[in-house]
């Protein structure tokens, strides 16, 4: 796959980027907004979309971006 190819050409400051964007993304399913926390549940190399802002600078930091996708098993967190 296309974002398979992407992080093999990856520096190692990119691929804890996004770790970093991923871990962001986590952090907001999981913080109560109005009350509500989600919990992701299918956490896994498939449901982490990569894109870069250009393609040929695989290895500027800036430009590289992990998404997490796949909300399908997204659960309501029951409150504590």
């Amino acid at each position: 796959s296309k974002s398979h190819e992407l992080l093999k050409d990856c520096s190692l400051r990119v691929k804890l980027k996004i770790g970093l964007d991923i871990a962001r993304g986590l952090e907001s399913l999981h913080s109560s907004h109005q009350g509500i926390q989600l919990i992701h549940r299918d956490v896994r190399s498939p449901n982490v979309f990569l894109f870069s802002v250009d393609e040929h600078s695989v290895n500027d930091i800036q430009s590289v971006h992990g998404k997490l996708g796949d909300f399908g098993s997204v659960t309501i967190a029951s409150p504590t």
